[in-house]
């Protein structure tokens, strides 16, 4: 017997046009973990076997993922044998298939890259599980082809919330949302986070995440659940998207980090760091250096949005910081930097390595989660940083992460500096107070 939202969502996700033709072409269900998704979805496939479907295809971020969306299938056929009669099911040697006795339908599942769907025959049902986990649009291209031929096919997208680098599932919902394709039939159970005084304990926002609350799953089972770091209570149990799933620093790390003030007492002890975002289109400058009592404040010299600009403007400004040390980064998360050649020229240049680069994002890391790091609460860093990625390479999708990495590399060149000579002036009193301070 299907939960309520089942009932309505089998109804309102079937819905016809006027020559017969299933209304939606892709079925959006968002909803979070353990709420029936994937038994909705095994019934419903029964449903279009029973009714002539005969070819099903599964696919989700791994192997094992799709494996057990199939046999839960699988499950729900061999119970139902007057239906389909016996199941054959060939499970090994790469090859995972099961056949119905009396439709001759076939459910396979495929891998979720590229090349998983490309050879197979025409599709009358693709099922897309996990669909957060597609960082790219090349298993699903791969797969949703194999429906083309098919005039009245479906695709179940079925996914709880992801991160910025949810590329598919943020495409279909973004489509869906601004309601340019009416192919797409968007149903999604989720909490409102923009909700007025909105936490993540308010039982409301769980009923409006969780339908199955009451039926399979209880609250103190959620309850349990919010002892595991927010953004994962969040995507898991509130069906909530996050700027990072996988984040280089928790937020609340970074805002124990605020501490207003200023580089200006320490200019002769400056490091400066330039990074670029992989399409050229941001580029940030960022200073650095280490206070008195071994924390590092960071702040933001400039930020261009063009290189032309950049080009014409930095030496000057670099002559006018005058760092000890001006760094840039030779790899770029997408590859060589193309200004290495100017870079390379200008005052007090230092390239950081690919490795020098990933020592100093794993030590910004472990700074900002010591609070040993000093920021003004700058935008734009808070912006990225905490929506980091753990390692640089993966910054190239998602939120462009050059303040991040330019953060990282001052910080590192700053605390890799020799510590600046003391200065001396003598008290009326005629005592010598020393001070590493510019004023």
């Amino acid at each position: 017997m299907p939960m309520p939202y089942q009932a309505w969502l089998y109804v309102h996700a079937l819905e016809l046009l006027p020559n017969g033709f299933l209304r939606f072409s892709y079925i959006l269900l968002l909803v979070s973990r353990q709420n029936g998704k994937t038994e909705w979805a095994s019934y419903l496939i029964a449903y279009f076997i029973a009714h002539g479907r005969k070819a099903v295809l599964g696919t989700s971020a791994t192997l094992e993922t799709a494996l057990e969306s199939w046999e839960d299938c699988v499950a729900v056929l061999e119970s139902l044998e007057d239906i389909f009669g016996s199941v054959h099911v060939v499970k090994g040697a790469g090859r995972v298939c099961a056949t119905t006795q009396k439709q001759g339908a076939k459910y396979k599942i495929a891998s979720a890259n590229r090349k998983g769907g490309r050879g197979k025959k025409r599709i009358d049902i693709l099922v897309e599980d996990e669909l957060r986990e597609h960082e790219t649009f090349e298993a699903h291209a791969a797969a949703d082809s194999t429906t083309t031929a098919v005039p009245d096919s479906i695709t179940l997208l079925l996914s709880n919330a992801g991160d910025v680098r949810s590329v598919v599932l943020n495409h279909f919902r973004n489509l869906a949302i601004a309601g340019t394709d009416p192919h797409v039939g968007h149903f999604e159970w989720s909490a409102d986070a923009e909700a007025p005084g909105f936490e993540i304990s308010d039982r409301q926002q769980w009923r409006q995440a969780d339908p199955a609350l009451g039926f399979t799953i209880t609250e103190d089972s959620l309850a349990s659940k919010m002892t595991g770091p927010p953004q994962i209570f969040k995507t898991e149990n509130l069906c909530i998207g996050v700027p990072m799933l996988k984040a280089l620093v928790q937020p609340s790390f970074w805002a124990s980090c605020l501490d207003p003030g200023t580089l200006d007492p320490y200019r002769r002890a400056l490091a400066v760091c330039v990074a670029l975002s992989p399409d050229l289109s941001h580029i940030s400058l960022v200073a650095a250096a280490v206070l008195p009592d071994d924390r590092v404040r960071v702040e933001t010299v400039r930020v261009w949005d063009s290189t032309t600009t950049f080009r014409s403007e930095i030496k000057a400004l670099l002559t006018r910081i005058n760092p000890r040390v001006f760094g840039w980064l030779k790899q770029m998360p997408a590859g060589p930097n193309p200004l290495s050649q100017e870079l390379a020229k200008l005052p007090r240049s230092t390239p950081l390595t690919a490795a020098n680069t990933a020592e100093a994002v794993t030590t910004l890391a472990e700074l900002i989660g010591a609070a040993r790091i000093a920021h003004n609460g700058d935008e734009l860093l808070q912006h990225q940083i905490c929506a980091a990625p753990p390692k640089p390479q993966d910054a190239v999708t998602g939120v462009p992460q050059d303040g991040t990495l330019a953060v990282a590399g001052a910080v590192w060149l700053a605390r890799g500096l020799p510590k600046a000579p003391m200065l001396w002036m003598v008290t009326e009193n005629g005592v010598m107070v020393g001070s590493d301070k510019v004023e």
